[in-house]
């Protein structure tokens, strides 16, 4: 586990402007260490004024999820967190509903999904959000203003752009 630790040392010198939980994020992403491992380990490296002391077992559980899955973290990775949560719920029904249930962009009306027009992680980075009560408190997340209806094509060519 020294391995990680170097890891995090030089996530966190290469992303100084990331806080130390994103950073310890990218280090074990994708080496299949144990929740009880990732666990004592962000202890360790993760400052306590990174997170809410409330979100720390999600964090963990998540974090273990990129680990054993082996996927690679990426920044936007782990704000998959907040598609489950009651306001995210909320907002997709909120913009789906004004949108009629139909793409913005084509008119179709299958496949749809509800996508944060100034990105959800550009949101995440400007207002520092790395707990899910940091993100529940930033009203610009749940703003249906910033959100459209999009069908699965059309929101994969807007993500290739």
């Amino acid at each position: 586990m020294r391995t990680t630790e170097r890891r995090f040392k030089a996530v966190s010198v290469m992303r100084p402007e990331w806080s130390s939980y994103i950073s310890f994020c990218r280090a074990v992403s994708g080496c299949s260490f144990k929740r009880r491992t990732i666990s004592e380990w962000f202890d360790r490296c993760v400052s306590t004024e990174d997170y809410d002391r409330l979100d720390r077992n999600a964090i963990v559980r998540h974090i273990t999820s990129l680990s054993s899955t082996g996927d690679q973290f990426r920044l936007d990775g782990w704000t998959s967190m907040f598609r489950g949560m009651p306001e995210y719920i909320i907002w997709r029904d909120s913009c789906l509903r004004r949108d009629k249930y139909t793409c913005t962009w084509c008119g179709n009306r299958n496949q749809l999904e509800v996508d944060h027009i100034e990105q959800l992680i550009d949101i995440v980075v400007t207002h520092n959000i790395d707990s899910i009560s940091k993100a529940r408190q930033c009203t610009r997340m749940w703003d249906i203003s910033n959100g459209r209806t999009l069908c699965s094509p059309c929101h994969r060519v807007r993500h290739s752009s």
